[in-house]
Protein backbone atom coordinates (compact mmCIF):
# COMPACT_ATOMS: atom_id res chain seq x y z
CA UNK A 1 0.00 0.00 0.00
CA UNK A 2 1.23 3.51 -0.96
CA UNK A 3 2.42 5.77 1.75
CA UNK A 4 0.31 9.04 2.13
CA UNK A 5 1.08 11.80 3.84
CA UNK A 6 -1.09 13.06 6.88
CA UNK A 7 0.29 16.23 7.79
CA UNK A 8 -2.43 17.93 7.06
CA UNK A 9 -4.88 15.87 9.24
CA UNK A 10 -5.79 17.85 12.52
CA UNK A 11 -8.61 15.46 13.21
CA UNK A 12 -11.15 12.58 12.73
CA UNK A 13 -14.50 11.92 13.72
CA UNK A 14 -16.63 9.06 12.63
CA UNK A 15 -19.01 9.38 9.81
CA UNK A 16 -20.26 6.27 9.82
CA UNK A 17 -20.31 3.30 11.93
CA UNK A 18 -21.68 -0.87 9.94
CA UNK A 19 -22.01 -3.21 12.79
CA UNK A 20 -22.77 -6.41 12.69
CA UNK A 21 -26.79 -6.82 12.52
CA UNK A 22 -26.99 -10.99 12.23
CA UNK A 23 -24.79 -13.25 14.02
CA UNK A 24 -27.49 -16.45 13.17
CA UNK A 25 -30.52 -18.19 15.01
CA UNK A 26 -34.62 -16.36 14.60
CA UNK A 27 -35.31 -13.72 12.11
CA UNK A 28 -38.23 -11.71 12.95
CA UNK A 29 -39.72 -10.08 9.52
CA UNK A 30 -42.84 -7.38 10.39
CA UNK A 31 -45.89 -8.27 7.97
CA UNK A 32 -45.11 -5.37 5.70
CA UNK A 33 -41.88 -6.17 5.04
CA UNK A 34 -40.17 -2.67 5.62
CA UNK A 35 -38.29 -3.95 8.77
CA UNK A 36 -36.35 -6.49 10.13
CA UNK A 37 -35.62 -7.92 13.77
CA UNK A 38 -32.22 -10.33 13.93
CA UNK A 39 -30.09 -11.78 16.52
CA UNK A 40 -26.91 -10.70 17.39
CA UNK A 41 -25.45 -12.67 20.10
CA UNK A 42 -26.70 -10.41 23.51
CA UNK A 43 -28.96 -8.28 21.83
CA UNK A 44 -31.54 -7.87 18.83
CA UNK A 45 -30.87 -5.79 16.12
CA UNK A 46 -34.31 -3.65 14.47
CA UNK A 47 -33.00 -3.20 10.82
CA UNK A 48 -34.91 -1.25 8.22
CA UNK A 49 -34.95 -4.08 4.81
CA UNK A 50 -34.34 -0.65 2.17
CA UNK A 51 -31.34 1.10 4.04
CA UNK A 52 -29.73 -1.44 6.82
CA UNK A 53 -27.70 1.52 7.89
CA UNK A 54 -31.07 2.35 9.89
CA UNK A 55 -30.83 0.18 12.23
CA UNK A 56 -31.24 0.25 16.07
CA UNK A 57 -30.01 -1.95 18.89
CA UNK A 58 -32.61 -3.01 21.31
CA UNK A 59 -30.72 -4.86 25.10
CA UNK A 60 -27.71 -4.32 26.35
CA UNK A 61 -24.07 -6.43 25.95
CA UNK A 62 -23.27 -5.29 29.35
CA UNK A 63 -26.16 -7.71 30.69
CA UNK A 64 -24.00 -10.90 28.90
CA UNK A 65 -27.79 -12.76 28.86
CA UNK A 66 -27.43 -14.46 25.12
CA UNK A 67 -30.30 -15.27 23.17
CA UNK A 68 -31.67 -18.19 22.37
CA UNK A 69 -34.83 -17.23 20.41
CA UNK A 70 -36.92 -14.06 19.39
CA UNK A 71 -40.69 -14.20 17.43
CA UNK A 72 -43.19 -11.42 16.41
CA UNK A 73 -46.63 -11.11 16.49
CA UNK A 74 -48.64 -11.01 13.85
CA UNK A 75 -49.96 -7.45 14.85
CA UNK A 76 -46.16 -6.48 14.75
CA UNK A 77 -46.69 -4.64 18.26
CA UNK A 78 -45.07 -7.76 20.57
CA UNK A 79 -41.57 -9.12 20.37
CA UNK A 80 -40.70 -11.56 22.74
CA UNK A 81 -37.10 -13.08 23.90
CA UNK A 82 -35.66 -15.56 25.62
CA UNK A 83 -32.39 -16.27 26.84
CA UNK A 84 -30.00 -19.26 27.76
CA UNK A 85 -31.03 -18.27 31.18
CA UNK A 86 -34.26 -18.68 31.49
CA UNK A 87 -35.44 -15.32 31.26
CA UNK A 88 -38.16 -13.98 29.13
CA UNK A 89 -38.93 -10.22 27.98
CA UNK A 90 -41.90 -9.19 26.05
CA UNK A 91 -40.97 -5.72 24.24
CA UNK A 92 -43.55 -3.06 23.12
CA UNK A 93 -42.16 -2.25 19.78
CA UNK A 94 -45.83 -0.64 18.58
CA UNK A 95 -44.02 2.59 18.19
CA UNK A 96 -40.74 1.35 16.41
CA UNK A 97 -42.26 2.44 12.78
CA UNK A 98 -45.17 3.78 12.81
CA UNK A 99 -46.88 4.03 8.97
CA UNK A 100 -46.81 7.90 9.17
CA UNK A 101 -42.99 7.66 10.24
CA UNK A 102 -41.51 5.49 7.58
CA UNK A 103 -38.84 8.10 6.42
CA UNK A 104 -37.69 8.59 9.69
CA UNK A 105 -34.28 7.91 11.44
CA UNK A 106 -35.48 4.29 13.87
CA UNK A 107 -31.53 4.85 15.38
CA UNK A 108 -33.30 6.74 18.31
CA UNK A 109 -36.57 4.63 19.09
CA UNK A 110 -36.16 2.36 22.03
CA UNK A 111 -38.84 -0.28 22.45
CA UNK A 112 -40.69 -0.26 26.10
CA UNK A 113 -39.94 -3.95 27.57
CA UNK A 114 -43.67 -4.94 29.14
CA UNK A 115 -42.57 -7.39 31.25
CA UNK A 116 -39.69 -10.03 32.16
CA UNK A 117 -40.84 -13.62 33.55
CA UNK A 118 -38.97 -16.92 34.20
CA UNK A 119 -40.09 -19.51 31.59
CA UNK A 120 -40.42 -22.75 33.87
CA UNK A 121 -38.37 -25.05 31.20
CA UNK A 122 -35.79 -26.74 32.40
CA UNK A 123 -33.29 -26.12 29.65
CA UNK A 124 -32.90 -23.19 26.89
CA UNK A 125 -35.88 -22.32 24.45
CA UNK A 126 -35.19 -23.04 21.03
CA UNK A 127 -38.45 -22.03 19.31
CA UNK A 128 -41.17 -19.69 19.68
CA UNK A 129 -44.36 -18.66 17.95
CA UNK A 130 -47.44 -16.74 18.57
CA UNK A 131 -50.91 -17.80 17.57
CA UNK A 132 -53.22 -16.20 14.96
CA UNK A 133 -54.60 -14.15 17.52
CA UNK A 134 -51.48 -12.87 19.08
CA UNK A 135 -53.09 -13.76 22.34
CA UNK A 136 -51.08 -17.24 22.69
CA UNK A 137 -47.34 -17.39 22.97
CA UNK A 138 -45.67 -20.79 22.47
CA UNK A 139 -42.38 -21.67 23.45
CA UNK A 140 -40.19 -25.21 22.82
CA UNK A 141 -37.45 -26.33 24.64
CA UNK A 142 -34.57 -28.71 24.45
CA UNK A 143 -36.20 -30.26 27.96
CA UNK A 144 -38.46 -31.70 25.37
CA UNK A 145 -41.67 -29.55 26.60
CA UNK A 146 -44.11 -27.16 24.55
CA UNK A 147 -44.96 -24.45 27.38
CA UNK A 148 -48.29 -21.93 26.23
CA UNK A 149 -48.83 -18.96 27.92
CA UNK A 150 -51.68 -16.80 27.59
CA UNK A 151 -50.11 -13.23 27.42
CA UNK A 152 -53.40 -10.99 27.79
CA UNK A 153 -53.42 -12.64 31.62
CA UNK A 154 -49.61 -13.26 31.83
CA UNK A 155 -50.78 -16.96 32.69
CA UNK A 156 -49.36 -20.56 31.85
CA UNK A 157 -52.23 -22.51 30.15
CA UNK A 158 -50.29 -26.12 29.10
CA UNK A 159 -47.30 -27.79 29.19
CA UNK A 160 -47.05 -30.26 26.22
CA UNK A 161 -44.23 -32.95 26.27
CA UNK A 162 -42.65 -34.45 24.00
CA UNK A 163 -40.43 -37.44 23.00
CA UNK A 164 -37.41 -35.29 22.76
CA UNK A 165 -35.89 -31.81 21.63
CA UNK A 166 -38.39 -29.46 20.41
CA UNK A 167 -37.64 -28.11 16.79
CA UNK A 168 -40.23 -27.05 15.34
CA UNK A 169 -43.94 -24.92 16.34
CA UNK A 170 -46.45 -23.79 14.38
CA UNK A 171 -49.91 -22.13 15.31
CA UNK A 172 -51.79 -24.11 12.74
CA UNK A 173 -54.96 -22.32 13.47
CA UNK A 174 -55.82 -20.81 17.12
CA UNK A 175 -56.56 -23.80 18.69
CA UNK A 176 -54.35 -26.28 16.54
CA UNK A 177 -50.63 -26.47 16.76
CA UNK A 178 -48.42 -28.59 15.85
CA UNK A 179 -44.99 -29.22 17.03
CA UNK A 180 -41.87 -31.06 15.35
CA UNK A 181 -38.84 -33.21 17.17
CA UNK A 182 -35.58 -33.82 16.89
CA UNK A 183 -36.44 -37.68 16.39
CA UNK A 184 -37.84 -36.88 13.89
CA UNK A 185 -41.46 -36.96 15.02
CA UNK A 186 -44.69 -34.57 14.99
CA UNK A 187 -47.55 -34.18 17.51
CA UNK A 188 -50.77 -31.99 17.26
CA UNK A 189 -52.90 -30.90 19.55
CA UNK A 190 -56.01 -29.61 20.13
CA UNK A 191 -57.26 -26.79 22.51
CA UNK A 192 -61.13 -28.19 22.52
CA UNK A 193 -63.00 -25.52 24.40
CA UNK A 194 -60.90 -22.01 23.31
CA UNK A 195 -60.74 -21.80 27.09
CA UNK A 196 -58.56 -24.69 28.89
CA UNK A 197 -55.61 -27.14 28.17
CA UNK A 198 -54.73 -28.93 24.73
CA UNK A 199 -54.89 -32.60 24.09
CA UNK A 200 -53.07 -35.00 21.84
CA UNK A 201 -54.93 -35.99 18.74
CA UNK A 202 -52.21 -36.90 16.77
CA UNK A 203 -48.62 -38.88 17.06
CA UNK A 204 -47.33 -38.57 13.76
CA UNK A 205 -44.02 -40.68 12.80
CA UNK A 206 -43.01 -39.61 9.09
CA UNK A 207 -39.05 -38.84 9.50
CA UNK A 208 -36.27 -40.49 10.94
CA UNK A 209 -34.24 -37.20 11.02
CA UNK A 210 -35.03 -33.51 13.27
CA UNK A 211 -38.01 -31.36 11.57
CA UNK A 212 -36.60 -28.68 10.48
CA UNK A 213 -40.28 -27.21 9.85
CA UNK A 214 -44.38 -27.23 9.58
CA UNK A 215 -45.43 -25.26 6.70
CA UNK A 216 -49.24 -24.58 5.95
CA UNK A 217 -50.89 -24.44 3.17
CA UNK A 218 -53.46 -22.01 3.35
CA UNK A 219 -55.14 -23.16 -0.16
CA UNK A 220 -55.97 -26.50 0.92
CA UNK A 221 -55.52 -26.22 4.99
CA UNK A 222 -52.85 -29.32 4.96
CA UNK A 223 -49.44 -28.76 6.83
CA UNK A 224 -45.97 -30.06 5.02
CA UNK A 225 -43.33 -31.34 7.37
CA UNK A 226 -39.82 -31.06 6.04
CA UNK A 227 -37.01 -33.07 7.87
CA UNK A 228 -33.58 -33.50 7.20
CA UNK A 229 -34.13 -36.95 6.33
CA UNK A 230 -34.46 -35.48 2.65
CA UNK A 231 -38.25 -35.56 2.66
CA UNK A 232 -41.67 -33.38 3.22
CA UNK A 233 -44.83 -34.71 3.85
CA UNK A 234 -48.18 -33.52 3.37
CA UNK A 235 -50.35 -34.10 5.75
CA UNK A 236 -53.95 -33.65 6.51
CA UNK A 237 -53.85 -31.94 10.26
CA UNK A 238 -57.28 -32.47 11.03
CA UNK A 239 -57.08 -36.47 10.39
CA UNK A 240 -53.57 -36.92 10.49
CA UNK A 241 -53.58 -38.75 7.38
CA UNK A 242 -50.91 -38.54 4.81
CA UNK A 243 -51.60 -37.07 1.63
CA UNK A 244 -48.25 -37.11 -0.07
CA UNK A 245 -44.55 -37.26 -0.05
CA UNK A 246 -42.04 -34.66 -1.49
CA UNK A 247 -38.67 -36.26 -2.04
CA UNK A 248 -36.01 -33.40 -1.97
CA UNK A 249 -32.53 -35.15 -2.22
CA UNK A 250 -31.02 -32.95 0.44
CA UNK A 251 -31.28 -32.34 3.72
CA UNK A 252 -33.64 -29.74 4.41
CA UNK A 253 -33.19 -26.80 6.82
CA UNK A 254 -35.98 -24.90 6.52
CA UNK A 255 -39.24 -24.91 3.55
CA UNK A 256 -42.01 -22.30 3.00
CA UNK A 257 -45.39 -22.37 1.12
CA UNK A 258 -45.73 -19.49 -0.83
CA UNK A 259 -48.95 -19.11 -2.99
CA UNK A 260 -50.68 -21.47 -5.39
CA UNK A 261 -49.30 -24.34 -3.01
CA UNK A 262 -45.49 -23.94 -4.26
CA UNK A 263 -43.34 -25.58 -1.22
CA UNK A 264 -39.96 -23.51 -1.31
CA UNK A 265 -36.99 -25.10 0.50
CA UNK A 266 -33.58 -24.32 1.49
CA UNK A 267 -30.60 -26.96 2.35
CA UNK A 268 -26.92 -27.80 2.25
CA UNK A 269 -26.57 -27.16 -1.30
CA UNK A 270 -27.18 -23.86 -1.15
CA UNK A 271 -29.49 -23.45 -3.34
CA UNK A 272 -33.48 -22.41 -2.76
CA UNK A 273 -35.87 -24.69 -4.54
CA UNK A 274 -39.31 -24.27 -5.52
CA UNK A 275 -41.62 -27.70 -6.00
CA UNK A 276 -44.93 -28.74 -7.27
CA UNK A 277 -46.06 -30.71 -3.82
CA UNK A 278 -49.18 -32.24 -5.47
CA UNK A 279 -46.86 -34.05 -8.29
CA UNK A 280 -43.72 -34.53 -5.98
CA UNK A 281 -41.79 -32.58 -8.73
CA UNK A 282 -38.79 -29.77 -8.98
CA UNK A 283 -39.87 -27.02 -10.51
CA UNK A 284 -36.85 -24.42 -10.22
CA UNK A 285 -34.12 -23.79 -8.31
CA UNK A 286 -31.58 -20.72 -8.06
CA UNK A 287 -27.86 -21.02 -6.39
CA UNK A 288 -28.10 -18.39 -3.29
CA UNK A 289 -24.53 -19.13 -2.02
CA UNK A 290 -21.54 -21.32 -1.78
CA UNK A 291 -22.32 -22.31 1.91
CA UNK A 292 -25.58 -23.98 2.97
CA UNK A 293 -28.66 -22.15 3.78
CA UNK A 294 -30.17 -22.32 6.67
CA UNK A 295 -33.59 -20.39 6.73
CA UNK A 296 -36.23 -18.92 4.55
CA UNK A 297 -39.10 -16.65 5.11
CA UNK A 298 -42.43 -15.67 3.03
CA UNK A 299 -43.79 -12.26 2.87
CA UNK A 300 -47.00 -11.86 1.15
CA UNK A 301 -47.23 -8.21 0.82
CA UNK A 302 -43.97 -8.09 -0.85
CA UNK A 303 -44.09 -10.88 -2.49
CA UNK A 304 -40.51 -12.02 -1.57
CA UNK A 305 -38.74 -14.55 0.03
CA UNK A 306 -35.70 -14.14 3.12
CA UNK A 307 -33.10 -16.26 2.87
CA UNK A 308 -30.52 -16.84 5.88
CA UNK A 309 -27.09 -18.31 4.52
CA UNK A 310 -24.38 -19.99 6.86
CA UNK A 311 -21.85 -17.37 6.62
CA UNK A 312 -24.87 -15.25 8.21
CA UNK A 313 -26.07 -12.87 5.42
CA UNK A 314 -29.46 -12.37 4.81
CA UNK A 315 -31.20 -12.87 0.77
CA UNK A 316 -33.96 -11.27 -0.30
CA UNK A 317 -35.31 -12.71 -3.32
CA UNK A 318 -38.85 -12.52 -5.72
CA UNK A 319 -40.53 -14.99 -4.55
CA UNK A 320 -41.92 -15.84 -8.59
CA UNK A 321 -38.41 -15.70 -10.24
CA UNK A 322 -36.56 -16.97 -7.68
CA UNK A 323 -33.91 -14.21 -8.46
CA UNK A 324 -31.98 -11.89 -5.37
CA UNK A 325 -33.52 -9.06 -5.35
CA UNK A 326 -30.68 -7.44 -2.33
CA UNK A 327 -28.78 -8.23 0.56
CA UNK A 328 -27.94 -7.56 3.71
CA UNK A 329 -24.34 -8.56 4.97
CA UNK A 330 -25.56 -9.76 8.57
CA UNK A 331 -21.36 -11.00 9.76
CA UNK A 332 -18.28 -9.23 8.59
CA UNK A 333 -15.21 -11.28 8.48
CA UNK A 334 -12.10 -10.58 10.33
CA UNK A 335 -10.18 -7.50 7.98
CA UNK A 336 -7.56 -5.66 10.03
CA UNK A 337 -6.29 -2.67 7.40
CA UNK A 338 -7.15 0.32 6.67
CA UNK A 339 -7.25 2.93 3.60
CA UNK A 340 -7.37 6.28 2.73
CA UNK A 341 -9.50 7.79 -0.31
CA UNK A 342 -10.23 11.50 -1.65
CA UNK A 343 -14.43 12.49 -1.53
CA UNK A 344 -14.97 15.74 -0.82
CA UNK A 345 -12.81 15.17 2.66
CA UNK A 346 -10.48 12.84 3.36
CA UNK A 347 -11.77 9.83 5.13
CA UNK A 348 -10.27 7.04 6.74
CA UNK A 349 -11.62 3.58 6.45
CA UNK A 350 -11.08 1.02 8.78
CA UNK A 351 -12.32 -2.97 9.63
CA UNK A 352 -11.21 -5.08 12.79
CA UNK A 353 -12.19 -8.17 13.85
CA UNK A 354 -15.09 -7.09 16.07
CA UNK A 355 -18.62 -6.17 15.53
CA UNK A 356 -18.34 -2.88 14.01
Amino acid sequence: MPRVSTGSIRCLRQSRCVETLFAGGDLAWRNDGSFLYTMRGDVVKGVRVDDPLQSMTIGSEEEGLKLTSITLDDSNTRLTVAFTNGLMRELDVSGVIPREMRELDVSGVIPREVRSWRSLHSAPILVMTYSPLSNLLATGSSDFNVLIWDMDSHRLVAKLSGPSVVSSLVFITSSLIGVGYMDGGVRIFMREDGEGGFTLIHDLKMHSSRITGISIDQTTGYIVISSRDHTATVVDPKSGVKKNTVLLFEACESAVIVPDSRLITVGEEGKIKEWNIEKSKLIKSQTVANEGLEGVWYNSVRHELMVATATKNIVFLDAETLTVKREIVGMHDEVRYYYLFPLKYWEIGCAMGDDD
